[in-house]
Formats: C-alpha cells, sequence, structure tokens
C-alpha cells in the first residue's frame, strides 16, 4: 500500500458542525480497518458479482519458510475447504506494497481460496525493512539487504513450490504496488518456477518513484552512501529485467492513478510485447492508486474478475506447439479490455488484433 493511499485527504470529508476530535475519528477509520488487519466487510451483491461466484468454502492457515539469512518468514495461507476442495491447484504468492500493512490482503486471499487457487500473502519485512526514504546507511550494507529481502520473496515460491495442495504448474506471483515490481525481480530469480506475473498498479520506472517530494526531502540529510543508493536504486525497475522475464504477464492498473501514473504500465507493456513476451494490459477507467483497497470496492471486484479471468489462461506457457493458440486465447481475452480502456481507434488494439490474426 503506497503512502499515497494513506493520505488523510483521500478520503470522505467528515460533514461540518462536528468536533475536532470527532473530524479527527471519522479520518483515521478506513487507517484503523487497515491496522486491524485488513477486516474489510464483504462487498454487496451488485458489487460482488463483478467477479466469479465462489465453488468452495476457504480456510487461513499461518504459514512460516526459512527466509535467506535463517530467519521465519511469516504469513498466512488460504486454501480452498470443504467437501469439494481439490486436492491441489494453482497455487499464488502475494506481495504487499512499501508501507506493508501486509494482512489486509486477507479478504482477497480468502475470496480466491474459495475459487479454487491457493494464495499465501507473506510479510517480506519479516526478516528486515528496506526503507526507501532512509538516508543513512552504508551503501553496501543496503545492497545487501535487498538482495536478502528480494531472495526472502523468492524463497516463497520455493515453499509453495514444495507444497502438496500446489500443483506443479509453477506458482503465479501477484505483487501491489512496490510489490508489483517486485514481482518481476522474483521471477527473474526463480526463471523455471513462476508460471505467470501480475502487479497491481506497480512502479514500472522507479527514477519517478524516487523523486516524489517525501523522498527528495528526505535525501537532503543524506549522506554520500544515501546518495549513491538513490541513484543506484533508480536503475533497479523492472525495465532492467526485460531480458529475464520468460513467464507471461498480467497488469492491472487505474487510468486515474496519480501515483504510479499508468503510462508507465502502458510503456512496460509494450516493451515486454516488443520482447515476445506473453502479455496483457488492463486499465481500469475509473481506479486510482491502491483501488484494491478503495472505500469503493468495485475496482477491486473487477479487478478480481479480471485476474481470475487471466489465471486461466496465463500459466506456464512451454514453448510447444500449443504456445501459439494459447498465445491467441490471450490475446482474445484481452482485446475487449483494451477496447473498454482505450477505445476501438486505440494502435493498441490494432496491435493485438493484427497479432491474433498472425
Amino acid at each position: 500500500v503506497s503512502p499515497r493511499a494513506l493520505r488523510l485527504g483521500a478520503y470522505p470529508h467528515p460533514p461540518s458542525g462536528v468536533s475536532w476530535k470527532r473530524r479527527a475519528a471519522w479520518r483515521l477509520a478506513p487507517l484503523a480497518a487497515l491496522l486491524l488487519g485488513g477486516c474489510f466487510s464483504l462487498p454487496p451483491a451488485e458489487i460482488a458479482a463483478l467477479a466469479p461466484p465462489p465453488r468452495h468454502e476457504g480456510e487461513l492457515r499461518p504459514f512460516h519458510y526459512p527466509g535467506a539469512g535463517g530467519e521465519p518468514i511469516e504469513g498466512y495461507f488460504a486454501l480452498p475447504a470443504g467437501p469439494s476442495a481439490p486436492a491441489q491447484g494453482p497455487c499464488l504468492l502475494f506481495l504487499h506494497g512499501q508501507i506493508g500493512f501486509w494482512r489486509s490482503y486477507r479478504p482477497y486471499a480468502l475470496q480466491l481460496a474459495r475459487l479454487g487457487y491457493g494464495v499465501l500473502y507473506i510479510n517480506y519485512y519479516s526478516a528486515r525493512v528496506v526503507n526507501l526514504k532512509e538516508g543513512i546507511r552504508p551503501f553496501d550494507e543496503r545492497v545487501e539487504r535487498l538482495r536478502l529481502t528480494l531472495e526472502d520473496m523468492a524463497r516463497g515460491v520455493d515453499a509453495l513450490g514444495a507444497h502438496p495442495r500446489c500443483g506443479r504448474g509453477g506458482v503465479t506471483v501477484v505483487g501491489f504496488s512496490l510489490g508489483g515490481s517486485y514481482a518481476f525481480h522474483v521471477a527473474a530469480l526463480r526463471p523455471g518456477k513462476v508460471a505467470a506475473v501480475v502487479s497491481f498498479y506497480g512502479g514500472y520506472r522507479f527514477e519517478p518513484l524516487m523523486d516524489t517530494w517525501d523522498i527528495r526531502v528526505s535525501y537532503l540529510f543524506a549522506d554520500e552512501d544515501g546518495r549513491r543508493w538513490h541513484r543506484w536504486f533508480m536503475g533497479q525497475d523492472p525495465q532492467s529485467l526485460l531480458g529475464k522475464i520468460k513467464a507471461p504477464v498480467l497488469l492491472l492498473h487505474g487510468r486515474k492513478d496519480t501515483w504510479i501514473p499508468p503510462r508507465q504500465a502502458e510503456e512496460y507493456h509494450e516493451a515486454l510485447q516488443a520482447r515476445g513476451v506473453p502479455a496483457g494490459l488492463v486499465l481500469l477507467p475509473e481506479a486510482a492508486h491502491d483501488f484494491m483497497f478503495s472505500l469503493d470496492p468495485s475496482g477491486g471486484q473487477e479487478a478480481i474478475g479480471h485476474l481470475t479471468r487471466g489465471l486461466a489462461v496465463l500459466q506456464r506457457w512451454p514453448d510447444t506447439p500449443a504456445r501459439p493458440q494459447q498465445e491467441l486465447d490471450l490475446l482474445l481475452l484481452f482485446g475487449p479490455a483494451l477496447i473498454a480502456a482505450r477505445g476501438p481507434a486505440a494502435p493498441e488494439v490494432a496491435h493485438a488484433y493484427e497479432r491474433a490474426r498472425e
């Protein structure tokens, strides 16, 4: 979850004429919901209809696995339950955003579990926190901390790959905001084990990410190591990993995202396509950043609908004679979404259908 989502002004204003204490409580209520672990109520029926109906019961289990430095990485594993639950199924690894609040993903993990998916959502800060804004720490130590943190995430793929409830087709890595960027790093670290990458409003260029006002202010007080880190980290965005990404990719982004502009998603999508990586892009017309945690849950439910349809296609795609048909399925799946988001005359729409015709 990005800092922009926690900006108090992002929430509805309280009624006029109430005391400052009640006004503060009004504004802090959504933040309290996040701090309490994402205890959101289920959306109403008309919102829930945007996503597929549940097919099973769901259960949640605490889950730990050893990280790169031996420390336990904590998480929860949501699984299908009940008499109709499959013995095995596709598994997903959820990566939270920069701020954390990792328990807030519980409702979505359970929702997907009721659709037949195993979902492990972890706290990748369990062993250490890589603070992008911290300006005073030895450069080499900070780079090593990031390397270990990314390896902690990748070991979540290993843990799911070895779990008896997960199918052998590979793990889909699903990231949100900064986690949506880190998902590509995990795919590059585990190319033989990651079946697909799904990025919700991820940052595909770290240069503008490191040029926000709060980070600029923090680096006014940074030492030389801090400024060196700032320059180095800007070169670590997913654009630098294009040659290492082999798994199919699904990008979900809000057209009203002012924290990470949707053009970044479009550019990354175009770059993936240019390299022959199967990729789909869905731009939600009314969604802003962190739409999965908006007070209006329709964007999140619409995204879950796109996600579940995409997961049916974005599984491991070996280089076999069947691959052209699978790529055609993907293009036909996201063609209507492109038309809805960009209009029928958009060049991306023409490119998708020209490729399908080929």
